[in-house]
């Protein structure tokens, strides 16, 4: 039944970066979705599968392009955009969350219908329904509480996947020991992040709002001599208009 809830939730969703849910066959069990097919799969074994002298880089993938960094990072943030405007809070966010078409666009997917999947990236504290404790917020983990606010932190998580090609966060730590290292988060150089990455981070004591992540990767892009490419992007983006201002929706004004 709470599949179902899920469902019939997701089907109600129309934006260009989230993965479309057309339709939910319910007679007998087990129920099965029709969804928008993504060629690629999920963007985690997407990436890793660009990892040079990788064993899963099964066709000697070159690693993304930086403009690919900053295009995904839009189309992800642009997608969470959304959802808040619907007054929906994901609350499982990650890399292996979101969907590769066939022309590298990536979409939000997978909403709480992939946890038995990667079962092992969740963890149950007594008492407790499973929680993908590696990108939660710390305020998740103190209180239980969920809002648009922690989806933010779980997109940065995304990010640090992104730029490590996949890798796990806190990796070589069991889940409960990754739950120490939360409050303590620090971003390291990592090799393949060139200098004008670290011009998009954005202070710790800052509150960040998903259409100011919007405008400055709109800037980034610009900057880095594709903006006729970005463009096209800003034409089926909920919340940027061609000249990369606000559309239609004012967020997070607290």
């Amino acid at each position: 039944m709470h599949f179902l809830l899920e469902a019939s939730v997701m089907k109600q969703f129309n934006s260009a970066f989230i993965v479309k849910l057309y339709g939910v066959v319910s007679e007998g069990i087990p129920a099965f979705l029709v969804m928008e097919l993504m060629e690629k799969g999920n963007l985690r074994d997407f990436l890793r599968a660009h990892r040079p002298n990788s064993e899963e880089n099964l066709t000697n993938a070159s690693m993304p392009s930086k403009l690919s960094y900053f295009k995904w990072a839009f189309q992800i943030a642009d997608g969470m955009a959304y959802l808040e405007s619907q007054k929906f809070v994901h609350r499982d966010l990650a890399a292996r969350n979101c969907m590769v078409s066939n022309d590298e666009t990536v979409k939000i997917g997978d909403f709480g219908m992939a946890r038995d999947i990667y079962y092992h990236e969740y963890y149950k504290p007594l008492g407790c329904r499973l929680l993908p404790i590696r990108w939660l917020a710390p305020e998740n983990l103190k209180d239980g509480k969920f809002t648009v606010k922690s989806d933010v932190w779980s997109y940065g998580i995304v990010l640090y996947e992104m730029v490590t090609l996949g890798q796990q966060p806190y990796a070589g730590l069991r889940n409960d020991q990754s739950k120490i290292f939360q409050n303590s988060f620090a971003t390291k150089n990592f090799e393949n992040i060139e200098k004008t990455n670290y011009n998009f981070s954005i202070n710790e004591n800052e509150e960040i709002r998903k259409h100011t992540l919007l405008e400055e990767l709109d800037k980034i892009t610009e900057f880095e001599g594709d903006s006729n490419n970005f463009n096209k992007i800003d034409e089926i983006s909920t919340f940027m208009n061609d000249n990369g201002d606000e559309n239609n929706i004012l967020l997070d004004n607290d």
